[in-house]
């Protein structure tokens, strides 16, 4: 992974900090490569050591940053003891707002925060330009 691909993965990763008001919270990430031997969509939180795992290799930069985001949400949420009990892992509240806010958060930052040159050099268009 290059220098400026870590650089914009650090950026967008404060900007998700700080929507969600974690920045008072340790915030663990695993990055995993492709094909991982555990039980992971493109990402899971772990509420037992805090933890959010995502798979980056073989994926654009906006789509993990879109994993991280909702990971980082159910973070927020476990802080707030609101997963405390099961709940279904495709819909439901839980899910809902994880997927909202990823879809938000991201959205955010391509329109407002990424530059015309970050934007090319991902390969997106002028959104926001």
């Amino acid at each position: 992974m290059d220098e400026r691909t870590i650089d914009l993965m650090v950026k967008y990763l404060n900007h998700a900090i700080q929507v969600l008001k974690l920045g008072d919270k340790e915030v663990k990430i695993r990055l995993l490569g492709a094909n991982p031997s555990e039980p992971i969509t493109t990402g899971a939180y772990n509420p037992n050591t805090k933890t959010c795992s995502t798979i980056v290799a073989g994926r654009h930069l906006i789509d993990w940053c879109r994993t991280l985001a909702h990971e980082l949400t159910h973070m927020k949420q476990d802080y707030a003891g609101e997963i405390e009990q099961a709940h279904p892992e495709i819909g439901g509240k839980i899910e809902d707002e994880a997927n909202a806010m990823s879809g938000r958060i991201t959205k955010y930052f391509i329109k407002k925060i990424l530059t015309k040159e970050d934007k090319k050099f991902l390969g997106l268009g002028s959104y926001g330009d």
